[in-house]
């Protein structure tokens, strides 16, 4: 897909028509909360998180999609749809536009050009309807790192510890959700 490599946990889907907000916020969002408004607004995402730090465990994200008409004009009104193979920076967030109309946001400059640089996936007989992966090695070590920083009496550290043993044991784990076009059935 759109999604460099190395996410700790993906998640692609097509959001219910029903979820739509029915109302435009008045400006332009700011951090994670640019993963809703845009996802949201979109016929179908995929989501990516990335490790950063102890202290900013889900501060690397990247979200890439098919903008519906909606979304476009939303993002034009704040002056932040970037235009094609270009990218433009918003509040906590970098938004790109691949040269094939998929608009990635995200907040690392270079994860986002990365993603509109890579070729689009090619088509198969079936629709994604959604999927999720969990890398539990990942995620076990930034459990642990999280625990280091907690006093050794403090209650959560282990917890923490106890999280990222049991990630740890999952390795890879997930699952795909597509519709078979040909016999009109889920798979």
């Amino acid at each position: 897909g759109r999604l460099p490599e190395g996410s700790i946990s993906t998640l692609a889907f097509v959001p219910d028509a029903d979820d739509v907000p029915s109302t435009e916020p008045e400006s332009a969002p700011e951090g994670v909360a640019w993963q809703s408004v845009v996802m949201a607004r979109s016929e179908r995402f995929a989501l990516g998180w990335y490790g950063a730090s102890e202290h900013a465990v889900w501060d690397r994200w990247l979200v890439a999609l098919r903008p519906t008409e909606r979304l476009r004009t939303l993002l034009a009104g704040w002056s932040l749809y970037p235009a094609s193979g270009g990218v433009t920076t918003g509040t906590g967030a970098v938004l790109g536009l691949s040269a094939d109309g998929v608009l990635v946001v995200g907040t690392d400059e270079t994860m986002v050009r990365d993603a509109i640089a890579r070729p689009t996936p090619s088509a198969s007989g079936r629709a994604e309807i959604g999927s999720a992966r969990l890398d539990g090695r990942l995620a076990a070590g930034i459990a642990r790192t999280l625990a280091e920083g907690i006093r050794s009496e403090d209650p959560r550290r282990e917890s923490l510890l106890f999280l990222g043993a049991m990630l740890g044991l999952a390795r890879e784990i997930g699952f795909e959700a597509v519709a078979d076009a040909g016999d009109d059935e889920l798979v």
